[in-house]
C-alpha cells in the first residue's frame, strides 16, 4: 500500500516493476508500515512476488504508538549479515521493554484485536474527514472513487497546489489552512 495515497499496486505493475529491476541488477524497498491498516484483504507484497530482489520493511511505531519504534527487514539472505552489522555498528537498537511489548502482543493475539479496534475508528472518522477536506476546499475525489468511504481509497488533495498559489498558510497552532 503506497504511502500516502493509500493506492496499491495490481500484480501486472508490481511484476512489471520486478522484471525491471532484475534487468538493471537493481533493490526494490517496499516500505509497509501502513499495511496492517488497509481494509479487507491485504494487497500483495512485492516480497511475495520475488525474493531475492525485494528488501520489505515494516514497523509497529505507526499503528500501536509513536513511541513504540519496533520494527523488522525482510531481505534477500545475501543482505542480512550486512543489515545487521550495520545496525549493531550504527547502535540503532530499540528498548527492550519496547521489544518484549510488541512480542507479547503478537504472541496473544493483542496485536490483531489492536488494529482491528484501529481500522473501525478510521472507517468510522473517515466521512468526516473527506467533508472537511472538501470543505476546506483541498479535495477533489478521483471518479473512480466517488463517494465511497472506503478508507484507503486514492483522494488526491490539493494542498501543494494551494500552497504554490499563495492560498495556503501556517497558523501559529502548527496547523496548515486555507486563507480567505
Amino acid at each position: 500500500m503506497h504511502n500516502p495515497t493509500g493506492t496499491s499496486t495490481d500484480i501486472a505493475v508490481a511484476s512489471r516493476l520486478l522484471q525491471l529491476a532484475e534487468r538493471h541488477d537493481m533493490l526494490v524497498v517496499e516500505d509497509d508500515v501502513f499495511g496492517d491498516l488497509y481494509p479487507g484483504a491485504h494487497p500483495l507484497h512485492l516480497a511475495q512476488i520475488d525474493r531475492l530482489c525485494v528488501i520489505y520493511v515494516s514497523s509497529f511505531c505507526k499503528v500501536i504508538s509513536p513511541n513504540i519504534r519496533v520494527g523488522y527487514l525482510v531481505a534477500p539472505p545475501a543482505f542480512v549479515e550486512t543489515f545487521v552489522e550495520t545496525m549493531l555498528l550504527s547502535i540503532l537498537s530499540t528498548s527492550e521493554f519496547d521489544e518484549r511489548l510488541v512480542y507479547e502482543m503478537l504472541v496473544e493475539g493483542g496485536y490483531r484485536k489492536h488494529i482491528e479496534r484501529v481500522r473501525m475508528r478510521l472507517v468510522r472518522q473517515w466521512p468526516g474527514v473527506v467533508k472537511g477536506l472538501r470543505e476546506a476546499g483541498w479535495l477533489r475525489v478521483s471518479a473512480a472513487s466517488g463517494n465511497d468511504p472506503r478508507l484507503f481509497d486514492y483522494l488526491r488533495v490539493r494542498l501543494a497546489a494551494l500552497a504554490e498559489a499563495g492560498s495556503v498558510s501556517n497558523r501559529p497552532s502548527g496547523r496548515v489552512s486555507p486563507q480567505a
